[in-house]
Parts: C-alpha cells; sequence; structure tokens
C-alpha cells in the first residue's frame, strides 16, 4: 500500500500543512491508516481544489 502523509502533501504543493488538512477533508478523502496516509492520486485531486468562499449571487430584482 502506497501513499502520501499531510506533510509530503504540503512540502510538494508548497502550501502549509493546516492547507492541505483542509483540502483533504472538504474533498472528503479518508486516511488509509491511523497515521494518517492517504491514497496517492488524492494530491492530484486536492491540487486544483476550489479555493476560498464562493461568491454571493445577486439577489433577483422584483
Amino acid at each position: 500500500m502506497e501513499g502520501l502523509t499531510l506533510s509530503e502533501m504540503a512540502e510538494i504543493l508548497g502550501v502549509p500543512q493546516r492547507t492541505v488538512e483542509r483540502r483533504v477533508q472538504r474533498s472528503g478523502i479518508k486516511p488509509l491508516t491511523k497515521e494518517a496516509v492517504y491514497p496517492s492520486e488524492t494530491l492530484d485531486k486536492i491540487q486544483d481544489a476550489k479555493r476560498g468562499r464562493p461568491s454571493k449571487k445577486p439577489e433577483p430584482a422584483q
């Protein structure tokens, strides 16, 4: 079984570990082991994850 830890993914992506942790959680990816080793494809999935809050939609005119 091969995988990556949060710190390894953070180093590859060049972002803080907490950022990677949030992206993984939002993506709904569960760790493979109790030591939080995630599947190898997790890096690809979170690399292009949407960031920030969604834009506010204007209220429809009445």
